[in-house]
């Protein structure tokens, strides 16, 4: 029982260590932005202001929260622990984006380190939790929850599967010139893919997919704060009409 529980406080501690270095990371970087005036200085102006408010909402909201996650873990509840999971997803898609839709700037590495150290979180975290813990829900709630994450994620694919293709349609003597559009690769290529795989998993009340579920959930939340955060913000700043459908459907996400 004594080498069990001096495992467990092992356990604990290493993970928490961890975040806590992931979120000084994340708190510098997001710093760094809001103040800098020639941190973004290569990108287009409107990308600079929505930029700088993602890094104000990575301040004032996704900081406070990931510190009182981190206390809860650090305090050994399993519900924080799996919480913070759902946090290093959302990191970890925040600063790859970051990393693709801005011109690279001196922080280049310090967001590598932020995605490196989210993936492995999330990666020693799932297993350790999966093969350590007990996870059950109830079938009716389950059963719920996997119809919602699998209509949203199967409608979500499949309006950036039509817009891709669209754009493709219209520019097709132009490939050279397409636009980047980095969320919409990573969410077809990753999150909405694993959304629906763990939705699926959810159905049948399969562990992996209570996890994965959970996790992407905690993502979708902290998502949809960030991106009606940043572009209330900017519309405020600039005097620009505030896109209204974006806001409600990120606004939906969230709920």
């Amino acid at each position: 029982m004594t080498n069990n529980n001096s495992k467990k406080q092992r356990f604990i501690r290493s993970n928490w260590i961890l975040f806590v270095f992931i979120l000084v990371l994340v708190i510098f970087a997001a710093l760094t932005g809001w103040i800098s005036e020639s941190l973004y200085q290569n990108n287009p102006a409107d990308l600079i202001m929505k930029l700088k408010y993602y890094d104000f909402s990575l301040l004032v909201i996704i900081a406070p929260i990931s510190l009182i996650v981190l206390i809860s873990s650090a305090l050994g509840h399993k519900r924080a622990r799996i919480f913070s999971l759902g946090m290093s997803i959302y990191l970890t898609f925040t600063f790859g984006v970051t990393l693709f839709i801005s011109s690279q700037n001196s922080l280049f590495l310090v967001y590598v380190a932020i995605i490196i150290l989210c993936m492995f979180y999330y990666i020693k975290g799932f297993l350790e939790i999966y093969n350590g813990t007990s996870l059950i829900i109830d079938k009716k709630i389950s059963k719920i929850l996997s119809v919602v994450l699998l209509f949203s994620a199967i409608s979500g694919f499949a309006y950036l599967l039509n817009d891709a293709i669209n754009s493709l349609l219209i520019k097709r003597d132009e490939f050279d010139f397409l636009p980047v559009n980095p969320p919409q690769i990573f969410d077809m290529a990753i999150v909405l893919p694993f959304t629906i795989y763990g939705a699926i998993r959810l159905l049948i009340s399969k562990k992996d997919g209570i996890l994965i579920s959970f996790t992407a959930m905690i993502f979708f939340v902290f998502i949809g704060i960030s991106v009606v955060t940043m572009d209330i913000a900017y519309a405020a700043t600039t005097g620009t009409e505030i896109d209204h459908g974006k806001v409600y459907s990120y606004s939906f996400i969230s709920m």
